[in-house]
């Protein structure tokens, strides 16, 4: 009887590269990426030329509100907000929790500075609130102004 014996291979990993040191003749460039996006026309359903700036922020920050994180593969884990976990909580709790998960979600862009001014306004439908609050970016303030409805918890719409 032969025995035939085996030889394992093992992958050793390959030593980290050597540090990397910055002297003062190195520089650091901050990319700013532009504002510049499509413009997306609610009323007529359609998507219409470019728009920059102000205008594109506040539609950036409506998109933000209006898409739940974690929950779309084309956006990365910093985009969107968390409202999920609202679900099937008291209107009281939801309420409380509302400027936190909004700030949160906005700020993430550093465009936006900050995320102040929170009014809370009752609707005809009993599930719904419309909220009022102004965003601060590089580019002037705006006022966001989505209705959110306790039932889904999700936002559903911009009031007028």
């Amino acid at each position: 009887m032969t025995r035939t014996s085996r030889q394992a291979t093992i992958d050793m990993p390959s030593p980290p590269p050597p540090p990397i040191s910055v002297s003062e003749a190195d520089e650091i460039r901050v990319i700013s990426h532009p504002t510049n996006t499509y413009k997306l026309d609610y009323s007529n359903d359609r998507v219409r030329l470019d728009v920059d700036g102000l205008m594109a922020m506040e539609q950036f920050c409506y998109k933000v509100i209006f898409t739940e994180r974690y929950q779309y593969l084309i956006y990365n884990w910093n985009y969107g907000i968390e409202l999920e976990d609202l679900f099937g909580m008291p209107q009281t709790f939801a309420r409380a929790e509302l400027p936190r998960c909004i700030a949160e979600a906005l700020m993430q862009d550093d465009r936006v500075l900050a995320v102040r001014d929170f009014a809370f306004e009752k609707t005809k439908e009993r599930e719904t609130v419309k909220i009022n609050f102004a965003v601060e970016t590089i580019f002037g303030n705006i006022t966001i102004n989505p209705i959110f409805s306790y039932a889904q918890a999700s936002f559903i719409g911009r009031a007028t």
